[in-house]
């Protein structure tokens, strides 16, 4: 099931549209790409004279960087094929932002054409592959302080992976990211024994904009949103899932500006900074490449979405947390832009897999919805892993229970509260053909959607930026017969009022 949605997945993508706009890159390789292009890995470095980039397991090709405009949105197209069929992941596909002054998300340990100038990934996946030659296309949203951008691809196991005819295109009409998106969802993956995939099983709450006003009212008035995404990787594959376009299709007339603030394993704990007033000062010299000033409140973003997998689930943890909110929230930083930003508290996604049979302990134990059918609700590990959002409980004792401790966080201090690893993990469940009172493990379908044993792939995305996208979309008018019974519930009420009065 899994290779045919990937077949059908590659053959929708590549009848998308290609009208995108103005052509910013192109590379047949039709003769030796070097020096332009760079290669790492170890091995000589795969040119066909035919015409076509080889990688072997471990190497990869980096393009010349390109200009590009901050916040756009590019279109990469190219052709895949494989000497022979994979054994495990046929290879990545990324595009980077650059720049070649120090910033936040700076990664020195990727040198650049012109020094040190990574800053991180716009979009990383794992290569959807079929037999033959075979077009495929993605979107990437370019970061907010880039100057230029590059497109790398990384060798697999099992197979030499072929590459040619790259194209980079300037987006022009954003409508087209989101039929893009649409088609990649309408592909996931799903048990064989399912008719269809399962929807997202997410009904975001009514209330949900109670501590989020100003971000509501901005959307719902056209207005441009800036949003801030704090934290680590996975908080990267969440801002990076084109989620943006599909609020702005739910809120005619609106721009949403995606400010990604993250670096790779950084906790809140790690962009926490010393001092308590604005300007905020980093401590130490592991998190001093995490411009908290620059990444965060000089963006002067609307909101801050906090996020990932790396803050410790501890007293010192939660405690980063509840530092970083007051801090975001705090006179001086009203003092320095006018306005107070608003805060979404999210829990982390995307942790540990794919599924390995052999893992010791219990899988759940690590944060995984993939494991034991046979946690016990109210446990440590149903907590953790596979308790629904709406059985969480904010007053649990579990010191490593970080979704009901971040709940927690999120009521005391008045912030939003988004519990993402309760929605991917319910409809992970939904995918593998079972339910949460029937839970089954399918590991070919939970596989399908990661790229690497941490992080998420196209689909994977697609399942936290839809997440993300239904949050954020208009709360649905009162219906009619909503209305009408709200009307006599009220009539009744103030009826029953009367009477006790008297």
């Amino acid at each position: 099931m899994v290779l045919r949605v990937a077949a059908v997945f590659l053959a929708v993508l590549g009848s998308l549209g290609r009208a995108s706009g103005q052509s910013i890159f192109d590379a047949d390789f039709a003769t030796d790409p070097r020096p332009d292009w760079t290669f790492s890995g170890t091995g000589p470095a795969g040119w066909n004279p035919s015409g076509y980039l080889d990688m072997a397991v471990g190497q990869s090709w980096r393009s010349p960087s390109f200009a590009v405009s901050p916040l756009e949105y590019v279109r990469i197209s190219y052709r895949t094929t494989l000497s022979a069929p994979p054994t495990g992941y046929a290879g990545m596909v990324s595009t980077v932002s650059m720049n070649p002054a120090p910033t936040w998300n700076f990664d020195s340990r990727s040198p650049g054409p012109t020094g040190q100038d990574l800053i991180a990934d716009d979009y990383r996946s794992s290569l959807a592959t079929a037999a033959g030659w075979t077009e495929q296309t993605v979107y990437s949203r370019v970061q907010q302080n880039a100057t230029a951008a590059a497109v790398r691809f990384h060798g697999g196991s099992g197979a030499t992976l072929r590459i040619d005819d790259v194209r980079v295109e300037r987006v022009t009409d954003r409508s087209a990211v989101a039929a893009w998106s649409d088609a990649t969802w309408a592909q996931r993956p799903r048990a064989a024994g399912l008719a269809a995939a399962p929807e997202l099983p997410y009904q975001a709450a009514p209330d949900r904009f109670a501590a989020l006003p100003r971000t509501d009212a901005r959307l719902a008035a056209g207005a441009p949103v800036t949003m801030v995404m704090l934290g680590d990787s996975i908080v990267n594959d969440a801002a990076n899932s084109a989620f943006d376009v599909l609020v702005e299709r739910s809120r005619p007339g609106s721009r949403v500006n995606v400010v990604t603030a993250v670096g790779g394993g950084a906790g809140i704990d790690k962009w926490n900074p010393v001092n308590a007033t604005y300007p905020f000062v980093t401590g130490t010299v592991a998190n001093s490449s995490l411009r908290f000033n620059e990444a965060v409140i000089d963006q002067r973003p609307d909101v801050v979405v906090i996020g990932g997998i790396s803050t410790p689930a501890t007293a010192a943890g939660y405690q980063a947390i509840r530092d970083v909110i007051d801090k975001i929230r705090s006179p001086s930083v009203h003092d320095h832009l006018g306005y107070t930003p608003e805060i979404l508290l999210m829990t982390g996604a995307f942790g540990y897999g794919p599924w390995v049979a052999s893992l010791p302990g219990n899988p759940a134990e690590m944060g995984n919805v993939r494991g034991d059918p046979g946690l016990v609700p109210g446990s440590f590990a149903w907590n953790k892993a596979w308790c629904p959002t709406d059985q969480l409980d904010p007053l649990a004792t579990y010191e490593g229970d970080y979704r009901s401790n971040l709940l927690r966080i999120s009521r005391e201090t008045g912030v939003g509260f988004l519990d993402m690893l309760g929605v991917w993990g319910e409809y992970m469940i939904l995918a593998q053909g079972g339910s949460l009172d029937a839970r089954v493990v399918n590991g070919a379908v939970y596989d399908s959607y990661f790229r690497d044993v941490i992080h998420a792939n196209t689909f994977g995305k697609e399942l936290l930026g839809r997440t993300l996208a239904a949050t954020f979309a208009p709360v649905p008018e009162p219906t009619t017969i909503g209305l009408a019974a709200g009307a006599m519930a009220m009539f009744g009420l103030r009826r029953w009022v009367r009477r006790r009065r008297v």
